[in-house]
């Protein structure tokens, strides 16, 4: 099994979902009413929140394997940092003044598909950190040392 192909493809799959909760599925559903990221209060957080794993996703994985000890702790920091902005732009899919100009619709607001799908992303990013674990694993076991005793 080739592990680094693995890492890739998770890290694919990650960034695949996140594009797609951003930009094809609605965060908050009024009615017939698809209300997408951009529309909610504090948007700008998540998509900070987002680029910041990402960034220490990407660093994770074009350190050498054997020095990514700290690289692993700041990827699973900025993974709560992303899950968290993930919630916080959420919790706002029902503030209806902030999200429509002028009359709003009298219906039952709902989530929807977008930060459900923003956190499975934030979660194969983390399997691909872990896998990315995992590797340096095997390859301090192969260079003849053992892997550091917890």
């Amino acid at each position: 099994m080739n592990v680094k192909m693995i890492t890739l493809a998770t890290v694919c799959l990650a960034a695949a979902l996140a594009a797609l909760s951003v930009l094809l599925f609605p965060w908050a559903e009024y009615g017939n009413i698809d209300v997408p990221l951009r529309r909610l209060p504090n948007w700008g957080v998540h998509l900070g929140g987002a680029l910041i794993f990402y960034a220490a996703l990407t660093w994770l994985l074009v350190t050498p394997s054997n020095r990514r000890g700290p690289q692993l702790v700041v990827t699973a920091g900025a993974a709560v940092v992303a899950w968290a902005t993930t919630a916080i732009v959420a919790l706002g899919y029902d503030n209806a003044s902030a999200i429509f100009p002028g009359a709003v619709p009298m219906v039952v607001p709902h989530l929807g598909l977008g930060p459900f799908v923003a956190a499975l992303a934030v979660l194969v990013g983390l399997v691909s950190a872990g896998t990315s674990a995992i590797r340096r694993r095997q390859m301090v076991g192969a260079a003849g040392s053992s892997p550091p005793a917890r």
